[in-house]
């Protein structure tokens, strides 16, 4: 073995499944594939069909090659009284997939990477994080300097990064490679809401000496128009529009998504100092749904599981308080 496929955030929805069987065939060829977490991206669109449809994709792309999975704070379903992680994932299992749910070692041939799955940094348990060649974490431990405008809001996890020859970050989305510092922030390898550019990475560590080549991926992008252009047909794109009559002159185009102009998220144009407050306005009707968890789960996931929408609604749930019932979800949706 001489390289291994490090990669960013994947955030797989049911309705962008469908674009990322550019990155299954990177897979498919790599010797070792490491992906750094958030699977999935918001477990309110999960259906069985759509876990099933992962599953089998990611069963295939077994056959080809062995991977490792760190888990992301969107694999999360709760976290149980242990600390263990208790994931979507886990549906996954199979012998050529391992499921990092917590801290470990990775060996490959005489390299040691230590990988790092998601934990809160305000409530990181007290390890003591061990030197190696690599540190591969969905854990924030640094903050991408080209962005520290967006994200110096996010907690860090303080480590001494210098017992590591690289240190590899996801959970950021934006690309960043410092080599000086031997940091490389992987990024989203596609864009999770139409204000994202879509510029996906992936990293190919040389094992024996360490050197890193990146080569860049679309996956797919977010193209905001109200007007027809020919070669939006001819590439990687979601069309999102608040014109009703334009997904209809689209033939070839990957998608196309019609957002009603009084829609709360509605595209609009954003100014770089507000972009934050931006973001949480145009985001507000997922951070809401919080408080309405039973409501926002989908029929199909509710009739397979025998239950009703009816006296539900709950406050913003706390996933330790109801984790016998999200263990139940979990159990039955393994299943299907």
């Amino acid at each position: 073995m001489n390289e291994v496929l490090i990669v960013g955030d994947l955030h797989i929805q049911p309705h962008t499944l469908h674009l990322y069987d550019v990155l299954w065939e990177k897979l498919k060829q790599a010797e070792y594939v490491i992906l750094c977490g958030d699977i999935v991206h918001n477990r309110k669109t999960y259906t069985p069909e759509f876990l099933l449809q992962l599953r089998d994709i990611f069963f295939d792309i077994a056959e080809h090659v062995e991977m490792s999975i760190l888990v992301g704070n969107h694999d999360i379903l709760y976290t149980d009284q242990h600390g263990t992680h208790r994931t979507v994932l886990e549906m996954f299992s199979h012998p050529h997939i391992d499921i990092v749910r917590y801290p470990k070692k990775l060996f490959l041939n005489n390299r040691v990477f230590y990988l790092l799955p998601y934990y809160d940094p305000e409530n990181f348990p007290e390890w003591e994080i061990p030197k190696a060649d690599v540190l591969i974490t969905h854990t924030p431990v640094v903050l991408p300097s080209a962005l520290d405008w967006l994200y110096n809001h996010v907690p860090l996890v303080e480590l001494d990064l210098s017992k590591y020859e690289w240190v590899f970050q996801a959970h950021f989305h934006a690309v960043e490679i410092a080599p000086e510092q031997r940091v490389i922030v992987t990024g989203s390898i596609a864009p999770t809401s139409r204000i994202e550019q879509g510029d996906g990475h992936l990293f190919y560590l040389n094992i024996d000496d360490l050197e890193v080549r990146t080569e860049r991926i679309l996956v797919y992008k977010y193209t905001n128009t109200n007007e027809y252009r020919e070669r939006f047909d001819n590439e990687r794109t979601i069309i999102v529009t608040s014109n009703p009559d334009l997904c209809d002159q689209y033939q070839n185009v990957m998608k196309c998504l019609y957002v009603p102009p009084n829609s709360p998220k509605q595209v609009k144009e954003l100014d770089k100092s507000t972009l934050w407050e931006d973001v949480k306005s145009i985001l507000q009707d997922y951070f809401d749904a919080d408080s309405l968890f039973w409501e926002t789960l989908p029929d199909s996931i509710l009739e397979k599981l025998q239950m009703s929408k009816e006296g539900k609604k709950l406050p913003s749930p706390d996933l330790n308080k109801y984790e016998h019932v999200l263990d139940s979800i979990h159990e039955k949706l393994s299943n299907l």
